[in-house]
């Protein structure tokens, strides 16, 4: 099972989604988990502690090393990390052939070995968002509950019908993650109810509430699980997991 997480807007806790739900699965249910930091900032991999690899995603594209060779251990997941250098491979892969394909077929020998491989995509719309749609089964949308991350959902969809009708005709939309929700804000709560009515039955039951413990613990390379399980963030992403498990039959 492949599962891509996206939005072409930054900021909006999808890093931070796709390591803790990760993390959720891995420890509370014994899932074999693979972290893919397809974004060029590389901030899932300095999220996972994880500092100089070897290799990185940029190397597996380009077929310097395979997927396996690139795979950093880490308990209680493994981590396919990204550096700066990936930024070059919006360029380089426009020249390959089947270029939407490349990721999907780097990670084919690798796909086996995991319950679940979860891509951080980059927040973009570009050659490798396609790449990792291509390459996934189902994805997730992260969204915050702001105005201009809600209204640019639109132009996601567009594009994985493109994906659908030219290259992965099996991709489905597994669900729409709302993260950044404060209760005493009103507009998070319209915006919260509008994504209930325009996205009936694909929002995730589970939101993401704002809490400190989160940004922390991505300051010191740690899930949340690490750094304060019993905070409001550990909760809410143990729920979003179970949901998770639930929703994409993992």
């Amino acid at each position: 099972m492949i599962i891509a997480f996206v939005n072409h807007k930054g900021g909006v806790g999808k890093t931070t989604s796709v390591v803790n739900i990760g993390a959720a699965l891995a420890e509370y249910h014994n899932k074999r988990i693979l972290l893919v930091d397809f974004d060029s900032q590389a901030n899932l991999t300095t999220h996972c502690g994880v500092f100089e690899p070897q290799y990185t995603i940029y190397d597996v594209l380009e077929g310097t090393c395979s997927a396996n060779e690139a795979v950093v251990h880490r308990v209680p997941f493994d981590v396919l990390p990204a550096s700066l250098e990936l930024g070059n491979a919006e360029f380089s892969l426009i020249t390959k052939t089947a270029r939407e394909c490349i990721l999907q077929r780097r990670l084919a020998g690798i796909t086996a070995q995991y319950d679940a491989i979860l891509i951080d995509c980059p927040p973009s719309l570009g050659i490798l968002t396609i790449n990792a749609l291509t390459a996934s089964n189902q994805f997730y949308i992260v969204t915050e509950t702001e105005f201009l991350p809600f209204s640019g959902l639109l132009s996601i969809e567009n594009i994985v019908d493109e994906i659908k009708a030219s290259v992965n005709e099996h991709l489905r939309r597994a669900g729409i993650i709302a993260t950044k929700f404060d209760q005493r804000k009103v507009n998070h709560k319209h915006i919260l109810d509008a994504l209930h009515q325009q996205y009936n039955g694909h929002l995730c039951t589970t939101t993401i509430r704002t809490n400190t413990p989160l940004s922390e613990a991505s300051g010191n390379g740690q899930t949340i699980f690490e750094y304060d399980a019993k905070s409001r963030g550990a909760e809410d992403y143990q729920a979003l997991a179970r949901e998770i498990l639930e929703r994409s039959g993992i």
